[in-house]
């Protein structure tokens, strides 16, 4: 993307309020019923394409009835929306944050289902493209079962750092955070 998207929801880098939560679990479902608008977020291979469908308009269309101020923070939607639709199965518990299921052992294995370089390059991730098509692997390596709310609210701090906003406590960062979620399940195996 070549634009910064500066602008989010609140200060502390998750997408808003509840509802949004709703919406976008709302919007996820209804990629089901529309095949034509879940495919063709499917071939977008960056966020920018994910702009031109009409699938990531109509969640666009309701987000900006909450957010009217805050325009740049599409982009990061963008990313969000692109690689939720190739997520097969929302997992709504909340302490299955995005980043203890990419640590999650591999069927039959000890090991995770996302090696711990996989994991370091995504979060090294130098472009909006990169991230997302490593997102994108991500997910289908985690096999396609995501908690979307922990993975969208990941992409809009990960957004947030990128464009060198950081939270000043180190464990509000999200590689920190990442990386104690990661580990904490990868050590407890």
């Amino acid at each position: 993307m070549s634009e910064k998207y500066r602008h989010y929801p609140d200060e502390h880098t998750k997408m808003g309020p509840d509802n949004t939560h709703q919406l976008l679990r709302d919007w996820f479902k209804s990629l089901y019923d529309n095949k034509g608008e879940r495919a063709g977020l499917r071939r977008c291979t960056s966020p920018d394409e994910v702009f031109m469908t009409a699938g990531f308009q109509r969640l666009a269309k309701n987000f900006t009835k909450l957010y009217e101020r805050h325009d740049d923070y599409f982009g990061v939607l963008a990313c969000a929306a692109g690689v939720i639709a190739h997520i097969k199965e929302d997992i709504p518990d909340p302490q299955k944050t995005f980043a203890k299921q990419m640590a999650m052992n591999k069927q039959d294995s000890d090991k995770p289902v996302v090696s711990q370089l996989r994991f370091n390059q995504l979060q090294k991730s130098y472009s909006w493209d990169e991230f997302y098509r490593r997102l994108i692997r991500t997910v289908k390596l985690i096999g396609g079962e995501v908690n979307i709310i922990s993975l969208t609210d990941a992409i809009f701090h990960w957004g947030k750092e990128f464009n060198g906003e950081f939270e000043q406590k180190p464990m509000n960062r999200l590689q920190v955070r990442w990386a104690a979620d990661y580990y904490h399940i990868a050590n407890t195996k």
